[in-house]
């Protein structure tokens, strides 16, 4: 795990919005979490953790997210990066049965872009603390997105 490659660009938006509590607590969806944004699992007892024990969890939760979006056709970092971060955050199971997933295997990466807002419920709740999340990683994913237009044709 250790030399685990990681987009710079999914790690800095899950470590941004999900915040590093070393203690376990319970997320807005009332789940028990620890680290960055890990969710305790059936069995999983954790006290208070060590960073490095934060990172490992992070590596292995990250590994998840990613593997769930190896298969599609995601043009470059940026835009693989919040695609990866949304995952983080909803679960590989919301993913796979999402409109985002189809549209990115579809290669609609503007209809991928619509999605991420819609993405801010928490148990069927708004929480504008997701909505900021979305919005951040639809702007890195569009900025990536645009990028990729840009030297496709040439220009910068």
């Amino acid at each position: 795990m250790k030399n685990a490659k990681v987009n710079k660009y999914a790690e800095a938006l899950i470590k941004k919005w999900e915040g590093l509590r070393l203690q376990p607590y319970r997320d807005a969806a009332g789940l028990w979490t620890v680290g960055w944004g890990h969710r305790l699992r059936d069995g999983e007892v954790f006290g208070t953790i060590t960073r490095r024990r934060a990172e490992d969890l992070f590596l292995a939760d990250y590994r998840v997210a990613a593997a769930a979006v190896a298969d599609l056709a995601i043009r470059n970092a940026k835009m693989e990066g919040a695609v990866i971060s949304l995952v983080f955050n909803i679960g590989t199971g919301a993913f796979q049965k999402s409109t985002i997933r189809r549209r990115l295997s579809e290669r609609d990466y503007i209809g991928a872009a619509v999605e991420f807002p819609r993405w801010c419920k928490s148990s069927g709740v708004f929480l504008e603390g997701l909505l900021r999340r979305r919005l951040d990683e639809q702007k890195t994913f569009l900025e990536g997105l645009c990028e990729q237009v840009g030297q496709s044709n040439g220009s910068e």
